[in-house]
């Protein structure tokens, strides 16, 4: 019921405006000032009563009657009201057209600063729901302050800028923004301010993958820094160089990276560490694998040499870059000594395993081409029973 009284409260409003808008034989000039008055009460009241396209419709046409009367600050405030029932219809991506223009009447009567409120609230509440839009119409913003040459309100609104973008994952749009600011805080000689944002533009320039960018703006702007800054940013970079990902953790939970902005600080706590150099996978150990043989006939005094997979493919490496005649010396040294561990210990089993061994290490030692590092072939471990085989394995590895 209190619907249907609004919107017959418009309709009336409506009828009013038209009549102004007539002409007569007495009356020569439309009423364009009533006109506005009549149209923005129809869309007030279409407003109340959830008529929201009819008034958005009303708002326009009021704007327009403004427009012809060269009203241009209430022109902006009727465009600016059409803002709201926008909202209520979802239309949010329209919303900007409408802003801009207002911003654009508010200059023109000379309101800059009531143009930079509107698109300063205009992107505060688009700034969850359409990020993008939202940095648009703060970026419009900061350019009629640059226009109005007012450097600390500019460098109050591109600090807003950054952190939005920054908020957002705009990096590349942040990094001009960060600049824009500097220059402004050098124009103002406020080098500690500068000192803070190069540390913000290194952060940001990391989160964009671009490590050679990074370490560019810390040569361009780190002289401005403080000496704890100075240390933190060549640890960070120190750790994004040599991929140590423990390095760069420590450099960013300093101090006064963790007390920087919100925007910033989640942004260095977020920040995609390097991956680190991949090292080699540890040797499997067999369970259960059986013991070594040793010799009941062996001496008491006798030294057991255990030689893993790694030493003998170690030995052999060694091997390789000595000359051929020298790598046949040693292969017939070793076979030679082989055989006369066999003799003393006159154990047949392990005779023909050790001889079978001499030759393949021999053999792996006489190859001309890098493939000594496929000795699969050899056991996981050898154990070889005499000091005399000691001394001779120890005189290879030296030769």
């Amino acid at each position: 019921m209190a619907s249907q009284r609004k919107i017959d409260e418009a309709n009336e409003h409506i009828r009013q405006a038209e009549k102004s808008l007539k002409t007569g034989l007495l009356k020569w000039k439309p009423d364009y000032d009533v006109a506005a008055d009549e149209y923005n009460k129809a869309g007030v009241a279409f407003r109340i009563a959830k008529e929201y396209e009819k008034s958005v419709e009303c708002f326009l046409k009021c704007a327009e009657n403004y427009k012809l009367n060269r009203s241009w600050f209430h022109a902006a405030k009727a465009m600016e009201a059409a803002v709201q029932p926008m909202k209520e219809m979802g239309l949010l991506k329209k919303v900007p057209e409408f802003i801009e223009q207002a911003a654009v009447l508010y200059q023109q009567h000379g309101s800059p600063e009531a143009a930079i409120a509107t698109l300063e609230k205009c992107s505060k509440f688009m700034e969850n729901t359409h990020p993008d839009l939202a940095i648009l119409l703060l970026n419009k913003a900061v350019d009629i302050v640059m226009i109005e040459d007012s450097s600390r309100q500019g460098i109050e609104y591109l600090n807003r800028l950054a952190r939005l973008m920054v908020k957002h994952q705009f990096y590349d749009d942040a990094t001009d923004a960060i600049r824009r600011e500097i220059i402004l805080n050098q124009k103002e000689e406020s080098f500690q301010a500068i000192g803070r944002l190069a540390v913000v533009l290194v952060l940001v320039q990391l989160a964009r993958a671009d490590y050679v960018a990074a370490e560019k703006a810390f040569k361009e702007w780190g002289n401005y820094c403080e000496p704890s800054e100075i240390q933190t940013l060549e640890m960070l970079l120190q750790g994004f160089d040599d991929e140590d990902p423990d390095l760069a953790r420590r450099a960013l939970s300093s101090p006064f990276i963790r007390h920087m902005d919100v925007e910033f600080s989640i942004m260095a706590r977020d920040l995609p560490l390097p991956s680190g150099l991949s090292t080699a996978p540890k040797a499997s150990v067999i369970e259960n694998a059986v013991a070594s043989y040793k010799s009941p006939n062996a001496p008491p005094g006798e030294v057991s040499v255990l030689m893993s997979f790694p030493v003998v493919k170690k030995t052999l490496t060694l091997f390789f870059f000595l000359p051929l005649h020298r790598r046949v010396v040693g292969a017939f040294q070793v076979r030679m000594t082989l055989k006369k561990v066999d003799c003393v210990s006159g154990v047949p089993p392990m005779s023909s395993q050790l001889y079978k061994i001499s030759l393949c290490i021999s053999q792996r030692i006489l190859l001309i081409s890098p493939r000594i590092v496929h000795c699969e072939n050899l056991p996981g471990k050898l154990s070889l029973k005499s000091p005399h085989l000691s001394f001779n394995m120890v005189c290879i590895l030296i030769f």
